[in-house]
């Protein structure tokens, strides 16, 4: 007898540690998909517990005493966890050997239950986290589509990068797909190759199987935002056929719009570097070392790169006459693609001379489900 009783004292103490091992770790990690058991986990534990046959907790009440400290240690952290519910849970389950159960369990448990489970049992930070992602999901999701358009040095580069960290979806470059397609040798990368070798234009038709081939991959799951492309109103056509060949369409068509004066202003004052492609600005974004002669002119040999020190450099098309063309062409070219797509009611008009928090603010609105 008494040898059972210490035998079973040693495995309560193992399970007394074990288990506040394991909330202790758990009430770092509540959210849904986080890893190791996490709520997930306890709440897959405790359905589980429920279906199977009832565990012997005798040896649990023999320790009682050393578990007592260890909980109360648990209980005075700072999350809204109910401790004691999720030791008696982890007493159902959590023994040697069911570890793998819980996991197995993560699986069959309905995602609301879950969602409701979470929001009594995690920290104040972590709901704050988990609501923020189910309003995001609310504004801005299912699948978004986005296009984005604006002449050179409108700013649609500077939005377009927090635009990546607010949905959590990707921008598609047509040349960065371009080169990975022919890189990694598929079908359509094939065909692409081997028309740029000849000396030819890669197609529409082309351009746009490779956009296809590139929007299965699983970042895209829930969007895309597309930064120069389509170029044309036929290219457009051909986007949106190939979408609604999978069910999905445009739904977010964003075109900055500045003055003329002011692009110039932003184009004719840019350098960059070129091996890091980092951008500065004689006006907005001066280097450290840039300094102006007597007369009160740019000194050209003191434009260098901040962190390597190394000669900056102006684009050949970063000039007033370059401009002049390159606003022309735009604006030819993209005013039917807007008007293709401004029946849809998903064409918003954003002033990009506007402060950069305020342009943000109203990308903000303009990207929101209506």
């Amino acid at each position: 007898m008494l040898h059972r009783v210490a035998n079973r004292s040693v495995a309560s103490r193992r399970f007394c540690g074990q288990a506040a091992a394991v909330v202790e770790d758990a009430s770092h990690r509540m959210l849904v998909g986080a890893g190791g058991l996490g709520a997930v986990g306890l709440v897959a534990g405790y359905f589980l517990g429920k279906q199977g046959p009832a565990r012997d907790l005798d040896g649990l009440k023999v320790e009682n005493e050393i578990c007592k400290t260890r909980i109360e240690k648990l209980e005075a952290s700072k999350t809204r966890a109910d401790t004691k519910a999720v030791v008696n849970m982890l007493a159902l389950q959590v023994a040697e050997g069911q570890v793998e159960d819980l996991k197995v369990g993560m699986g069959k448990l309905d995602t609301k239950a879950v969602v409701n489970m979470l929001a009594q049992q995690v920290a104040d930070g972590q709901v704050q986290e988990l609501t923020a992602a189910l309003t995001r999901y609310e504004h801005y999701w299912p699948r978004k589509i986005v296009m984005l358009f604006g002449a050179p040095g409108a700013g649609k580069g500077t939005q377009a990068a927090k635009m990546i960290d607010e949905l959590g979806i990707p921008q598609l470059s047509t040349g960065d797909m371009l080169r990975d397609a022919v890189a990694a040798k598929s079908p359509v990368g094939v065909k692409a190759k081997a028309v740029m070798e000849s000396g030819g234009l890669v197609s529409d038709e082309i351009v746009v199987g490779i956009i296809e081939d590139r929007i299965k991959h699983e970042d895209c799951t829930h969007g895309f935002i597309l930064d120069g492309f389509p170029r044309t109103l036929e290219q457009a056509l051909s986007l949106d056929k190939m979408l609604a060949e999978q069910g999905a369409a445009v739904n977010s068509v964003l075109a900055f719009d500045v003055d003329a004066k002011l692009l110039e202003e932003r184009i004719c004052g840019r350098w960059m570097h070129k091996s890091s492609g980092r951008s500065y600005h004689v006006k907005f974004a001066a280097p450290k070392s840039m300094t102006l002669d007597a007369q009160g002119n740019l000194d050209v040999a003191t434009m260098k790169d901040d962190e390597t020190g190394e000669a900056l450099y102006q684009r050949a098309d970063d000039t007033a006459d370059a401009l002049k063309s390159r606003l022309a062409s735009y604006n030819s070219k993209t005013v039917p693609i807007l008007q293709h797509y401004q029946p849809a009611g998903i064409v918003a008009t954003v002033d990009g001379a506007q402060s950069m928090e305020q342009v943000w603010s109203d990308v903000q609105k303009a990207m929101k489900n209506k």
